[in-house]
């Protein structure tokens, strides 16, 4: 039977090995050293080296390298965690609704309020996924994405005009989004996700993450905030033109990044001057797609001040005739012909 016989070293104050014990590997013969184990800086500096009788071969090992062998690991920075009722960690792929998940940098909450603000979804073979993955490697991957993250954008000049009847929010509103966005963060970020997508936020989700004292009184607060903010929204863009709000929503929605910047500057800064351009972009359109509908049925059209005209002798109406100092008015707005049913838009 072959054996591997142990010799155990230290390293001196003049780098010397010296050796601190022998053994073989079955425990025989085993000879108790009394030198000391030279430490620097506080840390044990014991060499091991084992020798290999009948290959010869010789191995080295540290202390150090030994007790990071045996170190325990903590949580992974690069995947997302949960733990289920027992207490025992889990992959997603084996996890449950109600199983506290962690993502790394968005926090802790149940694997349902996830689904909920669209962060994790069911895998078609069975348990769930991140909607985004995480990098491997999320330092590289940020100092990768930087160099082309593109500069943000100049809010547009502010028209005085533009804020004439628009409700700012109530003070009890500034202190939930205040003390929501401290707190929880990325429920805030759910928060704007769902606006932008024209729901109404998962509130009763959103109070489980926030672990909030009295949820009904919390979710009371957020749906209080949301028609604040809807309020607010559709004022702002009443004053630029839009009158169709949903319309414009559905619009919204295929620009891209557009809406979510729009919409996280009116909550975030208080601020409607890209809601209001992005409104604006919206009624340019709008009217140059009904003006070509009218040209195409043969009406007298044109655009201006950012509405769309029509001549009255195009909907087989006279001129209203000039009075005073106003001159014959020749034509009427698309929204006024449309409220005095001269046209039916279906």
């Amino acid at each position: 039977m072959s054996e591997s016989f142990r010799q155990t070293y230290s390293l001196d104050s003049n780098g010397e090995a010296q050796v601190t014990g022998k053994s073989l590997d079955q425990k025989t013969n085993a000879e108790p050293s009394a030198a000391p184990v030279h430490r620097q800086g506080g840390a044990p500096s014991a060499v091991r080296v084992t020798v290999n009788s009948e290959t010869g071969a010789t191995t080295f090992e540290s202390g150090a390298q030994r007790s990071s062998a045996n170190a325990k690991t903590g949580p992974s920075a690069t995947e997302a965690q949960a733990i289920n009722k027992f207490g025992v960690p889990v992959g997603l792929d084996r996890a449950e609704l109600d199983d506290v998940v962690t993502i790394p940098g968005k926090g802790d909450s149940s694997l349902r309020a996830w689904i909920t603000m669209g962060e994790v979804r069911p895998r078609r073979d069975g348990g769930f996924e991140l909607v985004n993955p995480l990098p491997s490697n999320p330092a590289a991957a940020k100092t990768q994405q930087e160099p082309n993250k593109p500069a943000a954008l100049p809010a547009p000049a502010a028209d005085p005009r533009d804020a004439v009847g628009i409700p700012g929010t109530p003070a009890d509103v500034d202190a939930f989004q205040t003390a929501l966005v401290a707190k929880t963060p990325m429920a805030f970020e759910g928060v704007i996700t769902s606006i932008v997508k024209g729901a109404e936020p998962n509130w009763s989700a959103i109070a489980e993450q926030h672990r909030a004292e009295d949820p009904k009184a919390f979710a009371a607060a957020g749906e209080k905030a949301h028609a604040a903010y809807i309020a607010s929204g559709q004022a702002a863009l009443k004053n630029v033109g839009v009158v169709a709000f949903e319309e414009f929503e559905s619009w919204a929605r295929s620009q891209g990044d557009d809406a979510d910047t729009a919409v996280r500057d009116l909550v975030s800064n208080k601020s409607v001057g890209r809601l209001q351009e992005l409104g604006r972009k919206f009624v340019a359109q709008s009217n140059q797609k009904i003006a070509s509908m009218l040209e195409a049925q043969g009406a007298d059209v044109k655009i201006e001040r950012g509405k769309v005209y029509i001549s009255r002798k195009s909907l087989g109406l006279a001129d209203v005739p000039a009075r005073g100092d106003f001159g014959a008015d020749r034509y009427m707005s698309f929204e006024a012909a449309r409220a005095a049913g001269h046209i039916t838009v279906e």
